[in-house]
C-alpha cells in the first residue's frame, strides 16, 4: 500500500534524523497494526 511506503520513508527519515524515540515508537506501532491489517 501507498500508506505503508509513506510510514516507511517517514520512520527512515525521522531514525536518520535522530528523532525521539515517542515518535518512533508510535510509527513503528502504526506501522505494525496497519500490517496486521493489511495481511489479514
Amino acid at each position: 500500500m501507498g500508506d505503508m511506503g509513506k510510514v516507511m520513508a517517514n520512520l527512515k527519515a525521522a531514525l536518520t534524523g535522530k528523532a525521539d524515540m515517542a515518535t518512533v515508537s508510535r510509527q513503528v506501532k502504526n506501522a505494525t497494526e496497519s500490517s496486521v491489517i493489511t495481511t489479514t
